[in-house]
């Protein structure tokens, strides 16, 4: 038995058989049609390039017979001659070149012709004009020479876009034949009308209407050469041949000669040699050869237009067959990939969907409980990091208090030391105050006895006094010096009355400052022992926030490790949970390959039966046997929720 492989090979061989088969014919008919362009293109660059040729030949043709015309001929008029020449052979050149490129899409007898006739010519152009500017060829002759050049260059121009096949045919026929058939007709009839009233009244054409039939006539004799052209063309119908034949024959031989007849007689001043209703019977019998190849042309049209429709149909018809066949072998291809690809693609779509849902179920259980994993280490990171932070603020506060601590001793052994300074000033003072209390008493002791003096003073001075009155006029003066020494005793008795009061002010302040600076010193002394208590007390606090300090600082270093333990444990959660989810996601994308490998087997889609609830997938195993032609089973494989 053939793999699948080897079946699926063959028949996408065998698949490919028609659609290589359409694209084979499509390439070619564009191939063709690329082809076909490339074609016109060269057709119609030549074309432009005759144009352009014919167009600075004639402007050569006209300033070579003025040359000619000229005994002298100015160096600017011949260096004109020689640059029209260049110019004119210029673009001659590129037309031969693209004439050439036309040949590479196959041979033309015709234009091969037309070609060799056109090289003749123009070689008689080129030989000719070292004859026009040294005054060797006459000026008839240079025109005429000229000119077969520029008309052989139109004919070759017009057999280059001559009809190839029927297409071509029917837009030459219609667009190029008719039009100048038609334009012959109206100026041919617009002709046999003037001439007719000329003849009928016996009158001679006038000089202004001459010149317009003129004008009309050399309308008539262009149109005429491109449908005469038509004649030697290998691609002509015969029936249009004959119908050219017939126009030649009757239009430009018998009604021509007429014409030359009518005009001879006006221009001579002699009878007309026809009556008016015979001229305008001739003349129409001429103009309908021309009408006559209007009607072949158009049948001919008709007839390509048919074989347009004809092969049209038939390529319909062509194509119609091959999308039949295309039909029946897909029918086929079908068939057999359904007996031989699809049953065994249901049996491995079965698997794979059982397969699916129990990978699902499990990595739905997994992604659920890894979630649920990373969601509780999330928290206690959470959790953790506040109490990092909350322990981080303790063990500063800690620190602080510490440091406050250490610096609070330290003021308190400073304090004792400035209390124990104090201490010892308070009891000095002590001491200078009781020696100053001392040294009042022994100034008070002096005052009393300066008292005393100025007492006994003031006695002597007394007694003095009297034994002065007693003494009369010879003691007058021992008693103004008495009085002066009473005076003087008074006054020294207040001072020292005086002094002896402030000294006993000055004793009693004293003794109420010496009692104050030894309850000073009894609190100094307090302050002392208290502040020495404070200091050891302090002392202990110091050292019992250091400690404190270190434990909180240890407890933190190890609340960090334990929050950085659970961050990586949070970490290792999420990514264990997002490879479950992936794991999940990849369950999820397993189902949906396989069905859409049962909806490009059966076309059935499944997958509104395939939903999502909690991160599992919930689809009985039945429903997917089922979707791919399976009969089902008694087993029911939930996915688990």
């Amino acid at each position: 038995m053939k793999s699948l492989e080897a079946k699926m090979m063959a028949m996408l061989s065998l698949m490919l058989v028609v659609p290589l088969l359409l694209s084979g014919i499509l390439v070619y008919e564009a191939l063709g049609e690329r082809r076909l362009a490339a074609r016109y293109g060269a057709m119609q660059k030549a074309a432009g390039h005759f144009n352009s040729a014919a167009g600075w030949q004639a402007i050569e043709r006209g300033v070579g017979a003025t040359i000619l015309g000229n005994s002298k001929p100015s160096s600017e008029l011949l260096a004109k001659y020689d640059d029209l020449g260049k110019k004119g052979d210029a673009e001659a050149d590129k037309a031969l070149a693209e004439i050439e490129r036309l040949g590479k899409f196959g041979a033309d007898v015709d234009v091969e012709k037309k070609l060799g006739d056109w090289k003749a010519s123009w070689k008689g152009v080129k030989d000719s004009r070292t004859s026009v500017k040294s005054g060797g060829i006459k000026v008839p002759d240079w025109v005429k020479t000229a000119t077969a050049n520029i008309d052989a260059e139109f004919s070759l121009r017009n057999t280059v876009f001559s009809p190839h096949d029927i297409r071509e045919q029917v837009l030459y026929y219609n667009t190029v034949v008719r039009a100048n058939v038609a334009s012959l007709c109206e100026y041919a009839g617009r002709e046999r009308a003037a001439l007719g009233s000329r003849i009928a009244a016996g009158e001679p054409i006038p000089p202004a209407q001459l010149e317009t039939l003129k004008a009309w006539r050399s309308i008539v004799d262009h149109s005429s050469a491109d449908v005469l052209a038509l004649k030697s063309l290998k691609s002509t119908p015969p029936p249009l041949s004959d119908a050219i034949e017939k126009f030649e024959r009757e239009f430009l031989g018998d009604y021509q000669n007429l014409r030359i007849a009518v005009y001879s007689a006006s221009a001579g001043g002699k009878p007309y040699p026809v009556n008016g209703g015979d001229w305008i019977k001739n003349a129409t019998k001429a103009i309908d050869t021309g009408l006559d190849i209007s009607n072949v042309i158009g049948g001919l049209a008709e007839k390509a237009s048919e074989d347009i429709r004809v092969g049209a149909r038939n390529a319909v018809i062509m194509n119609t067959a091959l999308s039949g066949f295309a039909l029946l072998v897909f029918s086929f291809i079908l068939l057999f990939v359904r007996r031989s690809v699809i049953k065994p693609i249901n049996a491995v779509i079965v698997g794979l969907v059982e397969g699916s849902e129990q990978i699902a179920g499990a990595s739905a259980e997994i992604s659920s409980a890894s979630q649920s994993l990373a969601s509780g280490a999330t928290e206690q990171a959470a959790a953790l990091e506040q109490t990092s932070a909350s322990l981080q603020n303790i063990s500063e506060t800690t620190k602080g208090n510490s440091d406050t601590a250490n610096e609070a001793d330290n003021v308190m052994k400073s304090t004792g030391k400035v209390v124990a300074s104090g201490s010892a000033s308070m009891d000095d003072m002590e001491a200078a105050m009781k020696s100053i209390i001392h040294s009042s008493k022994e100034i008070s002791k002096i005052m009393k006895v300066i008292e005393e003096i100025a007492f006994q003073t003031n006695l002597l001075a007394l007694n003095a006094a009297v034994e002065a009155a007693r003494a009369g006029e010879h003691g007058k003066g021992f008693a103004v010096v008495a009085e002066e020494v009473r005076n003087l005793a008074g006054r020294s008795a207040t001072a020292a009355k005086d002094t002896a009061s402030l000294i006993d002010n000055a004793v009693k302040t004293a003794d109420n400052g010496a009692s104050i600076l030894k309850k000073l010193s009894e609190n100094f002394k307090e302050i002392t022992g208290s502040t020495k208590k404070v200091d050891s007390l302090v002392g202990e606090i110091a050292s019992a926030s250091k400690g404190q300090s270190d434990g909180v600082e240890q407890v933190n270093k190890a609340v960090s490790e334990l929050d950085r333990v659970t961050q990586q444990n949070a970490a290792l959660a999420e990514e264990s949970a997002a490879a479950s989810e992936q794991l999940n996601s990849q369950a999820e994308s397993l189902y949906d390959n396989v069905n859409d490998l049962n909806r490009l087997v059966t076309g059935v889609d499944h997958s509104s039966e395939h939903k999502i609830e909690g991160g599992a997938a919930a689809t009985p195993a039945l429903k997917k046997k089922h979707a791919v032609g399976v009969p089902a089973t008694n087993k029911q494989h939930a996915r688990p929720k």
